[in-house]
């Protein structure tokens, strides 16, 4: 019985271990070439389910990820978004000040994760101005879901 625990606990921890290290994630790579910060928001909802008021509130009041003139961010999916099926990121940015009355650029982009789609890896780079971003596909390996664009918030 000892031998089996050991055994379970060492495959357990070979998995996780395989998990962490090799990209077996979706990656979004989001790059700041505006001369200004970037306030980046990060979501994972159903495919084709709108959020709720409350749940909108709540994206909004949640810290954003702030990214630097010139920096870039990978934005990696959850473990339960590679589990489950029909999921979306989606991410959206104001550029120079957190709310859209005090930021002078700002947009939105979305992502279907799914077996069937394009890609494991993408490049999103923001650019000056109101929803002005250039999308470029990245090369990676191996992914269990993969990237589609399927939105830009116009």
């Amino acid at each position: 019985m000892k031998k089996k625990a050991i055994l379970t606990f060492i495959f357990l921890l070979i998995a996780i271990l395989v998990l962490f290290f090799i990209p077996v994630r979706p990656v979004v790579i989001v790059q700041n070439t505006t001369k200004e910060r970037v306030y980046l928001y990060i979501n994972e909802s159903v495919y084709g389910i709108e959020p709720t008021p409350e749940e909108v509130d709540e994206i909004i009041r949640d810290r954003p990820d702030i990214i630097e003139s010139g920096e870039e961010v990978r934005i990696k999916s959850s473990f339960s978004s590679i589990i489950m099926d029909n999921y979306e990121l989606s991410i959206g940015w104001s550029t120079g000040g957190r709310f859209e009355y005090n930021s002078n650029g700002g947009g939105g982009v979305g992502f279907r994760l799914s077996s069937k789609s394009n890609i494991c890896s993408a490049k999103l780079i923001i650019q000056p101005g109101y929803n002005h971003f250039k999308m470029v596909d990245q090369d990676q390996d191996i992914c269990l879901k993969k990237l589609s664009f399927i939105k830009g918030n116009h």
